[in-house]
């Protein structure tokens, strides 16, 4: 686990301490190590090519979200200085999930515009917001324009001669969509602003009722990492089926979206775009030879409410949620070419190994190690919604306020936030590494502080 550099170890409370080491780690990622220098330079001795640098991608993307929640001077500075590095390292995206920093930009953006009305000086706040715009644009740019599949699916890396989709590009794009739209239509009022905003918002519900139609398990109820539907109509699901982090990053989209279809009062529009894409996904399906061919449809909103619920019955004791919402017993499906209980077997020799004793049985999903990043993207989802009345606040509350407590004992005295696993090795693999990394220090910060951090949840 890293150790926190901060100057001042005395820090007023654990959430401020978890905002200043989100800045620290921010700043961080825009370190080039000696290591890697030198990696690059025996790159170029042999003439290969050296990766580029995505000062976007998407760990940084959470944590900018989780300082632009905390909303400080010192998290925006964080922020604005990122971007100014952003744009001297020549101001180019790589990757569709890049558009996680572009939500994380417009709640920036909207935090400086009411920090300016707060404070007198509205003509500022919306100034210093205006320095962001050509970033979010250029984001959207990159969204709208990147490659899709027949149906209409952003592929997760284009270029790379397959069409997968993941829960993570899905979700993450259509929360930036969702963003986008709200930004467009309130921020930025021009004569295509409301034109603007429905193409976004279209896009963000393709992304979603296709993933929603494809990856989900029917028996489970919760969704695959991945899936790729086969130009000979062949429907290939990868990965593993409720994986944590994976369900969070489509509920956050998922939860923005609905939330945007409220605010920007479409309601009416939105059903007419929800009908033809529940036909679009539905037709789709059939031809991939799925069982999710129901009849009956679903709305985005009684999607939300209804996988908000099958989440949430796997809630832990202490607040948290497992890695993983199943028990890796599962149905086989494509696991990088290893069945659930193979992969279930290597990870118990990998920790063997690791710690000179047996993995503890895994039983029941609950027996699951709590992964901090999982828990707290879906907490941030699931706050969002209640916020805007979509789940209901009697049900939901309390198990907020739980997870809060069991998010808050995460964080050391310097703010470092623990407990959150390691980055997957590819479909199915998961390495049983937990600890402090950009995801749960970003996604923490980001539920503490809109939740609220202490006391009463804000409002």
């Amino acid at each position: 686990m890293k150790k926190n550099q901060q100057t001042n170890s005395a820090v007023p409370d654990p959430v401020t301490g978890a905002a200043l080491e989100a800045a620290r780690e921010l700043a961080d990622s825009r370190r080039i190590r000696i290591v890697q220098e030198m990696k690059d330079l025996a790159r170029r001795t042999l003439g290969r090519k050296i990766a580029e640098k995505d000062l976007f991608f998407w760990p940084c993307g959470i944590l900018c979200l989780g300082l632009a929640e905390d909303g400080s001077p010192e998290s925006i500075n964080a922020i604005r200085e990122h971007v100014s590095a952003f744009k001297k390292n020549g101001a180019k995206l790589l990757y569709p999930d890049d558009a996680l920093m572009g939500a994380a930009l417009i709640r920036t953006q909207e935090q400086l515009i009411r920090s300016g009305v707060s404070e007198g000086q509205e003509r500022e706040g919306i100034r210093k917001a205006s320095e962001l715009s050509p970033m979010v644009d250029l984001v959207y740019r990159m969204v709208s324009e990147t490659d899709r599949d027949e149906l209409g699916s952003i592929l997760y890396r284009p270029g790379r001669g397959h069409t997968e989709i993941l829960a993570d590009g899905a979700g993450m794009t259509a929360l930036f969509l969702a963003k986008y739209a709200e930004s467009r239509f309130f921020f930025d009022p021009d004569n295509n602003a409301e034109e603007e905003a429905m193409a976004a918002m279209e896009l963000a519900i393709t992304q979603l009722y296709n993933f929603s139609s494809f990856a989900e398990d029917e028996e489970s109820g919760l969704l695959w990492h991945c899936y790729e539907a086969k130009p000979d109509g062949a429907l290939v699901r990868k990965g593993l089926i409720g994986w944590g982090r994976a369900m969070g990053w489509y509920l956050m989209g998922l939860s923005a979206v609905v939330c945007a279809m409220d605010a920007l009062g479409l309601k009416e529009e939105i059903e007419e775009i929800e009908e033809a894409e529940e036909t679009g996904a539905s037709e789709g399906t059939a031809q991939s030879g799925s069982a999710a061919e129901d009849e009956q449809t679903e709305s985005l909103t009684e999607l939300l409410q209804k996988y908000m619920e099958t989440v949430f019955s796997h809630q832990k004791e202490d607040g948290l949620f497992p890695w993983s919402l199943t028990d890796l017993t599962q149905k086989s499906g494509v696991f990088s070419s290893v069945t659930a209980d193979a992969l279930r077997g290597a990870l118990a020799d990998r920790e063997r190994r690791e710690e000179g004793e047996p993995l503890q049985e895994i039983r029941t999903a609950a027996d699951h190690p709590a992964d901090t990043s999982a828990s707290a993207i879906i907490g941030w989802a699931a706050w969002k919604a209640m916020q805007a009345g979509l789940l209901d606040k009697e049900r939901y509350e309390a198990r907020l306020e739980c997870l809060r407590e069991g998010l808050l004992k995460q964080i050391s005295p310097e703010g470092l936030v623990s407990g959150a696993l390691a980055e997957c090795d590819g479909f199915g693999l998961h390495p049983q590494k937990f600890g402090n990394y950009p995801w749960g220090q970003g996604a923490a910060l980001a539920f503490l502080k809109s939740f609220g951090a202490v006391g009463n949840p804000e409002t």
